[in-house]
């Protein structure tokens, strides 16, 4: 029952070794493997990612919609024409640009991708985080070449004399009950250093919604005519990125 998931926000874990940090404004729904009894381990990290934005802008800008279940996600991607129809129903991974395409499709919300050749370029990750959740606020979703993906809700920097920043991670991986003790004292909902979250080894795309508000005029059958409603903005922030 998606109703019973936790409703976080930072507010949520206590640290005391942070000097400053910026996060999202409000609360996300915590969506994870098979929350709502759906069995996606092992593939549905990013739809679970997809659905946990979503729900940010359903709880923060009061929008009568509702978090659309993995199966409506592939339908409209479907429906788009992004996806051929053996994707209804397939554990096909999905990535930063289908949940961009996603969020322009079901609430005509724009987003950035961001590509980083490298999870070892840790500064270009943190000064793009930096200048989001300054201008934007909206959870981001991060994804690697392996197909993981992460939910990251704020950045911050410790009390250390080198001021070392951090990331506010929710990790969609977590199988279990919805306890926020739970989550908090096991690597689920934490503060991380990057270098511990990022492979070096793996290029990274980063989902970054605008803080907009959505015009809703659709359903869960959405047709691919929304698609042309709102500015599809995608920002290649490294040269040597593979465009096929």
């Amino acid at each position: 029952n998606i109703n019973s998931l936790l409703l976080l926000s930072s507010e949520n874990l206590k640290s005391t070794n942070l000097l400053s940090k910026n996060v999202v404004g409000g609360k996300v729904q915590y969506f994870h493997y098979e929350c709502d009894g759906f069995d996606d381990r092992g593939w549905g990290c990013a739809y679970r990612s997809a659905q946990t934005i979503i729900s940010w802008f359903i709880i923060n800008k009061n929008l009568n919609v509702s978090v659309p279940t993995i199966i409506e996600i592939q339908s409209i991607l479907v429906s788009m024409k992004d996806k051929s129809e053996d994707f209804i129903n397939s554990c096909q991974w999905i990535g930063s640009v289908e949940i961009s395409l996603l969020l322009n499709s079901y609430l005509n919300i724009s987003s950035r991708i961001a590509h980083v050749d490298s999870g070892k370029n840790i500064s270009q990750i943190i000064k793009i985080l930096q200048n989001h959740f300054t201008t934007s606020s909206t959870p981001v979703m991060a994804g690697n070449k392996g197909g993981g993906a992460i939910t990251i809700l704020g950045i911050g920097e410790t009390l250390d004399d080198d001021k070392s920043p951090l990331i506010l991670v929710l990790d969609p991986h977590y199988v279990g009950n919805d306890s926020i003790d739970m989550i908090s004292k096991s690597p689920w909902f934490y503060w991380a250093k990057p270098s511990t979250i990022f492979n070096t080894t793996s290029f990274y795309n980063l989902c970054l919604p605008e803080n907009s508000i959505p015009i809703i005029s659709n359903s869960i059958s959405s047709s691919s005519d929304s698609f042309d409603q709102t500015e599809f903005k995608i920002e290649l922030l490294e040269t040597g990125f593979d465009k096929k």
